[in-house]
């Protein structure tokens, strides 16, 4: 029986995250943590601690994360169904 790919995707991202996953992670958790804040406020100031935007920029590596793979498994999955396909 296949695992859920929610499990899967967990257990094979539980590795460390590298410096270029945090150099491309890091602009996208800015902008998404100076959104928030224009959106929703800073929280009394709890939105500028060092902790939120960390909690940001681990979210976003996992989104990456989850897109690469979900593109990998496209693209798989696509070659055998031409490779199947009728000539």
């Amino acid at each position: 029986m296949k695992r859920h790919i929610a499990i899967q995707l967990a257990e094979e991202t539980e590795r460390p995250i590298t410096e270029e996953e945090i150099k491309e992670a890091v602009p996208l958790a800015i902008a998404k943590l100076n959104w928030i804040i224009e959106r929703e406020g800073d929280a009394n100031g709890e939105r500028l601690k060092p902790h939120y935007l960390e909690q940001l920029i681990m979210e976003q590596v996992l989104q990456m994360r989850f897109s690469s793979y979900t593109q990998t498994q496209y693209k798989e999955k696509r070659n055998v169904a031409y490779a199947n396909a009728p000539q």
